[in-house]
């Protein structure tokens, strides 16, 4: 009786920790990046500002097409974020690894892009 109550405690704990395990092990990216994007013919850079709460990442943008609100969303390493500017919709999709973000981006389907970021003191 006494094994089963504890093998029943011991496999819900290792199923929550499983359930937890992507949240657990996700990257912290709140604070400022400073982002370099790259164009078929031209390149800029841009300034993220970043805040989390679990998987979900809300903050401001500003580059290339001015001033926005970012929404987003971070899956262990996997980072997802929009920009939306002027009418545009900006899709940016990458990873997080060793402090830097890298990734690809697409102009509201108009242009695509390649990005790096690092983080920004500012």
């Amino acid at each position: 009786m006494v094994t089963s109550v504890l093998r029943s405690l011991l496999l819900a704990g290792a199923l929550a920790l499983t359930a937890l395990s992507p949240t657990l092990l996700a990257e912290r990216v709140a604070g400022n990046w400073h982002i370099q994007i790259v164009l078929d013919a031209s390149s800029g850079s841009a300034f993220l500002q970043l805040e989390q709460e679990g998987e979900t990442l809300r903050g401001a943008y500003q580059g290339l097409l001015g001033r926005s609100a970012v929404t987003g969303t971070l899956r262990v390493n996997e980072i997802a974020f929009t920009v939306t500017s002027g009418g545009q919709t900006i899709t940016y999709s990458g990873t997080i690894e060793d402090g830097a973000m890298s990734g690809r981006c697409d102009y509201a389907g108009a242009a695509t892009c390649t990005f790096r970021g690092i983080r920004s003191e500012s």
